[in-house]
C-alpha cells in the first residue's frame, strides 16, 4: 500500500470518528435536555392546585410563600361570584380540602384574583401539619414573560375533571390585543384547551411563570402576562413584600 493511500485512508478514519463522537454527543445532549424538560414540567404541575368558588371550578397557581401561609393567583371569572375590587373572607374549595380563605382580592380591570390561604387548616392543631406540603412557589419575577417571542413554547399545567393535563402553547405574539377581554395577552396556538383549566400557570421551558390560562378554544388560547400579573398584586390589597 503506497504513502497516498494509508494517508487517505487515515483521514477517512479520522473524521469517521469525528462524526461518531458528534453524533453521540447530539443523542447525550438532546436526551439530557429531554429529562431537564421533564423534570421542569413536572416541577410545573406542582406549582398548580384546582379550586373552586360555589360551583365554578378552575386552576389557582402558587405565588409565593409566607411565614404562615400562601398567595395564589387565579383568573377572576373564576371567583366572579365575589364583588370585584373588594375583600371577602369565605371558604373556597381547594383541592378537595375546604379552606377559609384570609383575604381575596379580585382585579377590576384584568381577569386576575388573589387569594391568601393558611398553611394549616386549623391553627389549634398541635401538629400543625401544612396542608400543601410538596407545593412548589413560582416567585415573583416576570422572567419567563420579558424575552417571549412568537414561536416560543409555553406549558399550561391543570387539574380537570381528576386529571393533570399538559397544554402545550405555541406563541403566535406575546403581546396583542383581544378584544373579548379589552386589553393586550398573550395569543397562542394550542390544541383541546378546555374551560376548566382557567387560572392555570403557563410557564416557559426553564420553568418560570409566563402568565396565567384565561380563556381559550380547540385551536387558540389566551394567557395574561406575568407583568400585568405583578402590576395588578402590587396595586392590591394582598399584605405581601417585594424586594
Amino acid at each position: 500500500m503506497n504513502k497516498k493511500l494509508r494517508l487517505i485512508l487515515c483521514v477517512l478514519f479520522i473524521l469517521f470518528i469525528g462524526i461518531v463522537t458528534v453524533w453521540r454527543s447530539l443523542i447525550i445532549s438532546n436526551g439530557t435536555e429531554q429529562q431537564g424538560d421533564k423534570e421542569m414540567v413536572l416541577g410545573c404541575q406542582n406549582m398548580v392546585i384546582p379550586i373552586c368558588c360555589e360551583g365554578n371550578e378552575g386552576n389557582a397557581t402558587f405565588l409565593c410563600e409566607k411565614e404562615d401561609g400562601y398567595i395564589l393567583c387565579t383568573a377572576a371569572h373564576v371567583v366572579s361570584k365575589l364583588q370585584r375590587g373588594t375583600e371577602k373572607q369565605q371558604q373556597i374549595k381547594i383541592e378537595d380540602e375546604l379552606v377559609d380563605v384570609r383575604s381575596i382580592w379580585i382585579s377590576e380591570t384584568y381577569d386576575v384574583a388573589f387569594l391568601e390561604i393558611p398553611k394549616i387548616k386549623d391553627s389549634n392543631n398541635d401538629a400543625k401539619e401544612d396542608l400543601w406540603e410538596g407545593k412548589l412557589t413560582t416567585g415573583l419575577s416576570q422572567d419567563g414573560y420579558l424575552n417571549l417571542k412568537e414561536g416560543d413554547i409555553l406549558w399550561a399545567w391543570s387539574y380537570f375533571d381528576e386529571e393533570v393535563l399538559n397544554l402545550e402553547i405555541q406563541v403566535k405574539s406575546p403581546w396583542i390585543y383581544i378584544e373579548d377581554f379589552g386589553y393586550h395577552m398573550i395569543w397562542g396556538t394550542a390544541e383541546d384547551s378546555k374551560g376548566g383549566m382557567s387560572g392555570s400557570g403557563v410557564f416557559d421551558r426553564e420553568g418560570r411563570l409566563a402568565g396565567i390560562l384565561c380563556g381559550g378554544n380547540e385551536t387558540e388560547v389566551v394567557v395574561l402576562p406575568m407583568n400585568i400579573i405583578l402590576g395588578e398584586l402590587k396595586n392590591s390589597s394582598i399584605d405581601i413584600f417585594f424586594e
